[in-house]
């Protein structure tokens, strides 16, 4: 599949992994391209490898966030492809490009904020790298233990439950508040940023699950749609999501309101949630909601899968709902 255009020399990111994908097929599942994490045997132990990029002014701007933030933000990414596959947590590395003028008291503000958030979910900065660059920019590498079957994206059957944690659109409508200036006239902006700024790893709430059949699952960090439908492909079937059923955060609404958008926009298509979501058999929800209500965490049922490909919205009487995109892919959106 071609990669770069030939004509104007730009790239996309789906098109990007599927050639890596075929061009360097994994030996076993989940030890290769295409998940949430790379599986690796160490020993008796399977070991759970991820990586995640942060870039100034593609993921974030100075203005919007402290250096601790970012640190804390960076490392809050990268520990969900390990919820994803229901890994715990062992330790993080961090290699960071340094811009010039960018203070020592700034650097160690984002490495702190990292560490800090690191360890509240159980793992240590374990090293990194530093060089000298254009533009800040971080490479944040996570390392998890699978002690259980660990959840990959392929294992989705058909008549599956497709449930969700937590409440999203939040952090979609964050930014689309903080580009368009409109932040002091939205009511619930501290909600909204809050979860744009510090986003929940879902590690807790997976490990809660862990003795249970979730038959598939990924983290949303490029739109609800997007990655459903990367679910449902990896699956060999079609996700079906229920507009009226999706859980919208408080403050996305109004959001929407202030900027004349659709919130579905948000909801469906917002990007760097960080929830997970799961293939779920139908006998195991009740387990499954019970054991995350333990954690305060919600999960709300959206759709299901069934025969077919792709992933598509649909309204309360089953007529589909168009969207302009299904969420982020770098070098142009899906």
């Amino acid at each position: 599949m071609r990669v770069l255009s030939s004509t104007q020399g730009s790239w996309n990111e789906a098109e990007l992994l599927t050639w890596l994908v075929k061009s360097y097929p994994p030996a076993r599942p989940g030890e290769g391209i295409g998940d949430d994490c790379a599986l690796l045997p160490c020993g008796d132990l399977l070991l759970a490898l991820t990586t995640d990029a942060v870039v100034e002014d593609v993921h974030f701007r100075r203005q919007w966030l402290s250096w601790a933030e970012v640190g804390s933000r960076a490392v809050r990414g990268c520990l969900s492809d390990l919820a994803a596959v229901c890994a715990q947590p062992e330790g993080v590395f961090l290699s960071v490009g340094l811009p010039a003028g960018l203070s020592a008291e700034d650097v160690k503000a984002f490495v702190e904020g990292a560490a800090a958030t690191a360890a509240e979910f159980s793992a240590q900065l374990k090293g990194g790298d530093t060089v000298a660059s254009s533009v800040f920019f971080a490479d944040v590498v996570a390392v998890g233990r699978v002690t259980g079957q660990p959840w990959l994206r392929s294992g989705g059957r058909e008549g599956d439950l497709l449930a969700v944690t937590g409440q999203i659109g939040g952090p979609a409508a964050a930014v689309a508040l903080l580009e368009a200036g409109r932040t002091q006239d939205c009511s619930l902006w501290p909600v909204l940023r809050e979860r744009f700024v510090s986003p929940t790893p879902r590690i807790r709430e997976a490990l809660s699950l862990a003795e249970l059949d979730i038959h598939a699952a990924i983290d949303l960090s490029d739109g609800l749609m997007l990655d459903a439908s990367r679910l449902a492909a990896a699956s060999s079937l079609r996700a079906v999501v229920e507009a009226p059923h999706l859980p919208v955060l408080d403050g996305v609404e109004e959001a929407a309101r202030l900027l004349g958008t659709d919130p579905l926009i948000f909801v469906a298509a917002g990007g760097e949630e960080y929830e997970l979501l799961l293939a779920i058999p139908p006998n195991e929800l009740s387990s499954a909601e019970a054991h995350l209500a333990r954690l305060g965490c919600r999960l709300t049922v959206i759709g299901h899968l069934e025969a077919g490909t792709g992933a598509e919205l649909v309204s309360a009487d089953g007529q589909p709902v168009h969207l302009a995109s299904l969420g982020w892919v770098h070098g142009g959106q899906s």
